[in-house]
């Protein structure tokens, strides 16, 4: 498994840059200016814990949370395993990671609103998560193959 470290390290980066951004806004005035993203990542990663009394009053709302607030936790796991090489991990952590993003929609049900950091949130875990993929050749280039004489 080869990673493209100039693909992994733009993902990375993306994925950095957006905790720094607006990451959601709402539920309430228009002009909420929104949260940045280390703010929701925590909010994500605790509350639903402090809160579990509240789970039968809003029983979609913070189980869906909880899984997202292990998101970045498992991203950072999957990370290390592509890096170290550990392929199976690393494969099972990406569809994880990848199974877990509609949990972050239900929250959108509820009045919050995503904002560009969202986005780049989720580009750069998608971007970083595929940085280990090859370029496939094309059937042209195989075709029109060079034979080596002996």
């Amino acid at each position: 498994m080869r990673i493209n470290r100039t693909v992994f390290g733009i993902g990375l980066c993306i994925y950095l840059a957006s905790f720094f951004l607006i990451a959601a806004s709402g539920p309430g005035p228009a002009t909420d200016p929104g949260s940045r993203g280390y703010s929701w990542a925590w909010w994500a990663l605790v509350i639903p814990w402090q809160e579990i009394g509240l789970w039968g009053q809003t029983p979609l709302l913070l189980p869906a949370v909880a899984v997202v607030g292990l998101i970045n936790p498992i991203f950072l796991i999957a990370v290390v395993m592509l890096v170290v090489h550990y392929r199976r991990c690393f494969a099972v952590l990406r569809i994880i990671v990848l199974s877990m993003f509609p949990f972050c929609w239900i929250p959108f049900l509820f009045g919050i609103h995503p904002r560009q950091g969202y986005a780049l949130w989720i580009i750069g875990m998608v971007v970083t998560l595929f940085s280990n993929r090859r370029e496939q050749p094309s059937a042209s280039s195989l075709l029109f193959k060079p034979t080596v004489a002996n």
